[in-house]
């Protein structure tokens, strides 16, 4: 298995936001990445892959992960062989070379046809991505998962406008709560994302409560095919 990335794999870089890295993966079928994504695969991720019973999601994880490992070796110089992956208590992967952890950070999210996957050296982050071409009760989710202020402001917007704010502030929610390695465990209807962000500006400086001692920087990455956002720590 070469440890090289080539020309016409099924990813490729995006975005560089300061010290961040973030390489856009390619999750449409095809056959030809699916086996090439499975060979980057130790025994246990195989194992996992076969256990899937639906095939986007099983061609979603392979592809992904491939992605991640194949960009973790060039990036450090290590081979796929030695490179393993151990969830923290909160279930957020880190990376190891035996019983090293790898100097590289990294987080991953996908959503339908396109995952994203963030580099860095030493900050803390976070990414999510969302497909604008869905369709939901972003009111009546928004109760649950957003603050009072954000809820305000999703009611008073034109019908059509909704799904873009949701996944806007969406988005950004989740891409600070895997910044922290928190996860879910911290209620995203408990903070409100930045006034600028909301009102468009692409980047904008976020504290928790909290965890005053860190600040991190918001970007907003949407396209015009996704929602996107990354966070970072200072």
């Amino acid at each position: 298995m070469t440890e090289q990335s080539t020309s016409g794999d099924w990813w490729r870089s995006y975005q560089e936001i300061g010290e961040v890295s973030i390489v856009l993966v390619d999750l449409s079928e095809n056959p030809k990445h699916e086996l090439r994504a499975y060979d980057w695969l130790n025994a246990e991720e195989k194992s996992r892959a076969d256990r899937f019973r639906v095939r986007g999601a099983r061609r979603r994880f392979m592809l992904c992960r491939a992605a991640l490992r194949a960009n973790l070796c060039t990036r450090t110089q290590c081979n796929n062989s030695e490179l393993h992956f151990i969830a923290g208590e909160r279930g957020k992967p880190s990376a190891f070379i035996h019983a090293a952890p790898l100097p590289s950070q990294f987080n991953v999210s996908h959503s339908r046809r396109n995952g994203l996957i963030a580099f860095a050296a030493k900050s803390q982050l976070g990414i999510d991505i969302e497909h604008w071409d869905q369709q939901r009760n972003f009111l009546g989710i928004g109760k649950r998962v957003f603050s009072h202020q954000e809820q305000g402001l999703l009611k008073a917007m034109p019908t059509e406008q909704q799904k873009r704010l949701f996944l806007r502030l969406w988005t950004c929610k989740e891409a600070l709560i895997k910044a922290t390695g928190e996860g879910m465990a911290r209620k995203t209807s408990s903070f409100s994302i930045p006034s600028q962000i909301i009102q468009g500006q692409r980047t904008a400086f976020f504290r928790f409560d909290d965890l005053s001692a860190t600040e991190w920087k918001l970007v907003n990455i949407e396209s015009d095919r996704f929602a996107a956002a990354l966070a970072y720590s200072q």
